[in-house]
């Protein structure tokens, strides 16, 4: 996938039909990260903070919902996806970037949590979790593409 052209509302990407079943596939498997993944505080330990993080998991569940509910919009929206001769055309509204960054970020992680949160080097790969693996590094490479854009072209 590689910028093809910008305008003040949009980011064009090219990309090849493998591509585009690559990135649908990956945002498909949204959301990876445990419903119970974030605690307010490690250390404290009262009956507020039991409220505060019932809060948390409430919001954070709504935000899961809407992302998945995007998601699918994202994915079935007429125009998102332009086939010409030479590739396929992924329209972006600038304005949706960092979503699609937030999305992408999430599955990654959940990706990388499933795998027991590894350094890099210590990822052992195996028939069960290469999948996860392979999603994770997926999800990176979008990212990196999408974060080109937003930055310009090089000098």
């Amino acid at each position: 996938m590689k910028l093809i052209e910008t305008n003040e509302h949009d980011l064009i990407f090219g990309m090849s039909a493998g591509q585009k079943t690559t990135l649908e596939r990956v945002l498909r498997e949204y959301p990876v990260l445990p419903e119970k993944q974030s605690a307010i505080s490690r250390t404290r330990d009262d009956a507020e903070l039991e409220t505060e993080q019932e809060l948390l998991e409430e919001a954070l569940q709504e935000r899961r919902d809407e992302n998945r509910r995007h998601v699918g919009n994202f994915l079935r929206e007429p125009g998102r996806f332009e086939v010409t001769e030479e590739e396929i055309r992924l329209r972006l509204r600038r304005n949706r970037v960092n979503w699609l960054l937030e999305v992408l970020n999430e599955i990654r992680v959940g990706h990388w949590h499933q795998l027991g949160s590894p350094d890099i080097d210590e990822t052992v790969l195996t028939p069960e979790n290469i999948e996860q693996y392979i999603s994770m590094q997926l999800c990176a490479e979008f990212q990196m593409v999408l974060l080109d854009a937003l930055n310009g072209p090089e000098e």
